[in-house]
């Protein structure tokens, strides 16, 4: 009897050994699969950390004077792509659709010293606008949430004028509006 019960608590430790290992070194892996991503885009980082660095060295071995004629010919379709971005990832959390945006500097406000800014200030005294006509397309209440958020945006921006038309495609009426805003950003 004690020959016969040595293998069975054997084998039922083995089993049990099993059953409790398996799960644990399931998460393990998962866990380890897990750090190799953070590792990788912690590396991802620390390369766009460089280039950016490398980026800023090479823009300030430029003579102030050569800096300010490149930020001149340098084109602000950067700027405008981020602002559409952003305008259609707001458009799409209120069920809209962005059909048109246009856009058109301020010649008025350029070179403007923003209110309450010192020369000397850090980022300086000088900002931008833009007129940008936006054509969104939607439900009342999905129009009335995108100004909601707009108007409580990081980004400010002035509504000017709304214009509301309603259209019929492929069978369906649609709204559309087309707000004008007036955008601001430090130059």
């Amino acid at each position: 009897m004690k020959n016969f019960l040595s293998p069975v608590l054997l084998v039922l430790v083995a089993v049990i050994g099993y059953f409790y290992i398996l799960p644990a070194y399931d998460h393990v892996a998962l866990l380890k699969d897990k750090r190799d991503k953070h590792v990788e885009l912690l590396d991802s980082i620390q390369s766009i950390g460089t280039k950016i660095s490398n980026l800023e060295a090479q823009y300030n071995s430029f003579a102030p004077r050569e800096r300010g004629l490149l930020t001149r010919l340098i084109p602000r379709e950067a700027r405008e792509a981020v602002i559409v971005n952003d305008l259609t990832a707001l458009a799409e959390i209120h069920n809209l659709s962005v059909t048109a945006v246009t856009f058109e500097k301020a010649a008025s406000d350029e070179g403007q010293q923003a209110i309450g800014e010192a020369d000397d200030s850090l980022f300086g005294s000088r900002y931008a606008t833009w007129d940008s006509v936006v054509t969104v397309q939607g439900t009342y209440d999905g129009f009335k949430g995108f100004l909601t958020d707009l108007g409580r945006s990081i980004r400010i921006a002035d509504v000017s004028h709304i214009k509301i038309a309603q259209s019929e495609t492929g069978g369906r009426s649609l709204t559309e509006y087309q707000i004008t805003i007036t955008i601001y950003s430090l130059e």
